[in-house]
């Protein structure tokens, strides 16, 4: 027997006993709120059998018959014999176990649900990707900041106070700590400040770094640069907020570096086009791990699958050379292809089945986009290429209407594939192989400053067209090219396995662009790693205008030597060039805080 049809025969008894059947609705009121709805249904499907089983109209005796009818599915007496019908059904009554009364079992579903969603919500939290820009510091540092910057470019001191006050605010103070939240507000007040003296610059990267200070010592994974922008009537402050995943500390003789490895907060439309940097004003060295990511995903992990070229030459030079029916583009793409491939075959990670087939993944990726930008270009639509291992953008939904559906949902099931625990361990294992170069890259930057002026390499000179070694105005194209040959042959040199992949990716600085920094810093590497191999250089690349297919030339000839040679190679040129062998230096510690997969 269920519960409501025990809790509608005590109903009923009770409301017989006290000779007023009509009550026994009201009585089910004393049950639980859900048995007495299913009650109350029972109650008035019994009373109506009753009605049609017999001629007594009765309203106690109608009440008899539907209990009995309840209880055993109908009476054993004759239905129209009314004291018989009364002994059944008083005899029936008192056998009957009274049930619980009160709301327990709506209680206890409601407590069951309460219970169950706290442990979905709970469970939700513990189990959904990590994201610090949904914390109050987080915020303050990405949405804020930005909204603070933007505002106080336009002159909009209503926005800005607003962006300020939400960036300061209690839950702030309260995430980030009085300290770092007070130096943010110090920060954005020298950066409202800025005008076109130097002094009020200072200002504002004193502040900045009484803010990183302040962070560090509060143990908060965050790190925040400034930069001075030129504007239509004054300098323009942009402030950089930064979430830190690892911090690396790395010694070199007596002194120790600390390399932070950041993931950008802001959402200011300021890209930066490098993968690390450092200032010496700065207190640590970077590694941009957006930058990092965008490098592997469009450049390096395509060219690990089978046959897949490795694009080193920039696009505009690339339809160039096609035009005049130059086929070195190929070439050198091809080749780097083999390249990467041969250097990565030879470590523990090539061996990885789940390295090569992130590798397969993203080649049929970049092969898909590149269909889509033939056709859609076709239409006027540019595409945007993906920059992340997860694209920024919902290119199924963007893309729907636009190419084959069979294509988008090829697109979808190689990302659902990609974020599976296997291949996205070899991805992060990838990533952080490629960091440890641009580690040593910028530890480099902090060991020169700390020795102070050193001069410009004799072939840099010869290069740049420089007489005096020692005139490197500071962030003049000299001083930063000689800067950069020093991190780029420490980063060859310190090269894991071999120089061969470090090699690859620095002739890119040459092939994509003319004449900045980084050309003049790549092109001296190559250049010098060739005479020490005994080419003749001039001869390969002219002494006059250096063009991209006369440099593809020294770069197929330097990378066909051995790695053992390269790497010697780069060591004498750096002694002839640094008067010196390269400093070495030693990961002791790291500090990792939440990965942020986004």
């Amino acid at each position: 027997m269920t519960r409501a049809n025990r809790a509608t025969l005590a109903a009923l008894g009770a409301a017989i006993e006290g000779g007023r059947p009509e009550l026994a609705r009201r009585e089910l009121g004393r049950f639980d709120p859900l048995i007495a709805l299913r009650g109350r249904r029972l109650l008035s499907a019994a009373l109506d059998r009753a009605h049609l089983g017999t001629n007594v109209h009765d309203p106690v005796h109608l009440a008899r018959i539907a209990f009995l009818n309840l209880a055993k599915g109908s009476p054993e007496s004759d239905f129209d014999d009314v004291p018989a019908i009364a002994a059944e059904q008083q005899a029936f009554a008192a056998t009957l176990r009274a049930p619980r009364r009160g709301p327990w079992l709506t209680v206890s579903l409601l407590l069951l649900l309460v219970t169950s969603t706290a442990a979905a919500v709970v469970a939700w939290r513990l189990t959904r990707p990590f994201d610090p820009r949904t914390s109050p510091d987080g915020r303050a540092l990405s949405e804020h900041l930005t909204g603070f910057v933007i505002a106080n470019s336009r002159g909009d001191s209503a926005l800005r106070d607003r962006a300020r006050a939400q960036a300061t605010s209690a839950a702030v103070r309260k995430s980030l700590g009085a300290a770092p939240t007070d130096r943010l507000g110090e920060l954005m007040d020298a950066a409202t400040a800025l005008d076109a003296t130097r002094e009020s610059g200072d200002r504002m990267t004193l502040a900045a770094a009484a803010l990183n200070r302040a962070l560090f010592e509060a143990k908060r994974p965050y790190f925040v640069d400034t930069d001075v922008l030129p504007g239509p009537v004054k300098p323009q402050a942009a402030l950089l907020g930064f979430y830190v995943e690892r911090e690396s500390l790395i010694r070199s003789g007596s002194e120790t570096h600390r390399v932070l490895h950041l993931w950008r907060l802001d959402h200011l439309n300021l890209v930066q086009g490098y993968i690390g940097y450092t200032r010496p004003s700065m207190p640590a060295a970077t590694v941009l791990l957006d930058q990092v990511e965008a490098d592997l995903v469009r450049y390096v992990l395509p060219a690990l699958a089978e046959g897949q070229p490795m694009s080193l030459v920039d696009e505009a030079i690339e339809l160039e050379a096609e035009s005049r029916g130059q086929s070195w583009v190929l070439a050198v793409n091809t080749r780097g292809g083999e390249l990467l491939r041969g250097y990565f075959e030879a470590t523990e990670l090539g061996r990885d089945p789940a390295v090569r087939r992130v590798g397969e993944l993203l080649a049929r990726r970049r092969a898909l986009v590149e269909s889509w930008r033939k056709d859609l270009a076709g239409l006027g639509h540019v595409l945007r290429i993906p920059q992340r291992l997860v694209p920024e953008a919902d290119y199924s939904k963007d893309l729907s209407l636009r190419v084959p559906r069979a294509q988008l949902g090829e697109w979808d099931t190689l990302h659902a594939e990609l974020l599976e625990p296997a291949p996205s361990a070899a991805f992060r294992r990838l990533r952080d192989f490629y960091v440890a170069s641009v580690e040593r890259h910028e530890v480099q930057h902090r060991i020169d400053f700390a020795r102070g002026l050193f001069p410009i390499p004799e072939l840099l000179c010869k290069q740049l067209g420089v007489d005096d070694p020692l005139d490197t105005p500071e962030g003049s194209l000299r001083a930063r090219a000689r800067e950069e040959l020093s991190a780029y042959l420490a980063s060859v040199i310190a090269s894991t396995h071999s120089p061969v992949l470090e090699l690859v990716l620095l002739s890119r600085h040459v092939f994509v662009s003319r004449g900045g920094t980084y050309w003049h810093a790549a092109l001296a590497v190559f250049r010098g790693i060739g005479f020490e191999l005994g080419l003749d250089v001039d001869a390969v690349i002219g002494r006059g205008v250096i063009r991209a297919e006369r440099f593809a030339k020294l770069w197929a000839s330097v990378l066909e030597r051995p790695p053992a040679e390269l790497r010697a190679a780069a060591e004498r040129f750096h002694q002839k060039a640094h008067g010196g062998p390269l400093a070495a230096v030693e990961v002791v510690a790291h500090t990792d805080h939440r990965e942020w997969r986004h």
